[in-house]
């Protein structure tokens, strides 16, 4: 529990944001968990390193399915994402292992995918063995960049894929 309690500051101020919302200011600091699926049920999963969450939806997750819950309170509960899937989760147990980044919004593929331009202006430059999936994601979407800015996470596909940032 002691680590939700230095993140309360960054997740008060993600606690209002909308994601639907094409106006935010970007970027945004967030706190975010990723893992995989360990076992899950009809409510709730646990991840293979020990945390277990409750979902609010019956949505089925498989063994082994990559997962990424943006933490949006004090608590630890938030939005999880997986195989395409969004889904409300409530922290239930266990470790978990939160990291800081920022939330984006993809506003511009260039190049078939090879640079990637976000809402707030900075571009991304993306490897050519990762352009296959880039060049096929149609902006706008969300992605999280990890807090060393080596890589980027589009939420809705759960995959993460390894960046460069051109400005």
């Amino acid at each position: 529990m002691r680590k939700f309690l230095i993140l309360i500051p960054i997740l008060i101020v993600f606690n209002s944001i909308d994601l639907n919302a094409q106006d935010l200011d970007y970027p945004v600091s967030i706190s975010y968990v990723e893992g995989s699926v360990y076992e899950s049920s009809d409510r709730s999963f646990s991840l293979l390193g020990g945390s277990k969450w409750a979902k609010s939806s019956i949505d089925y997750l498989l063994a082994t399915s990559d997962v990424f819950i943006i933490i949006t309170d004090e608590k630890g509960n938030g939005i999880a994402y997986s195989d395409g899937s969004e889904f409300n989760v409530k922290y239930l147990s266990g470790s978990v292992n939160a990291k800081n980044g920022t939330l984006n919004l993809v506003t511009k593929s260039l190049s078939d995918g090879a640079v990637l331009k976000m809402a707030d202006g900075s571009l991304w430059e993306i490897d050519s063995y990762n352009q296959y999936d880039t060049g096929y994601w149609l902006p706008p979407y969300h992605v999280i960049i990890t807090s060393n800015q080596n890589y980027m996470i589009n939420i809705k596909r759960g995959k993460k894929i390894w960046v460069n940032r051109a400005n």
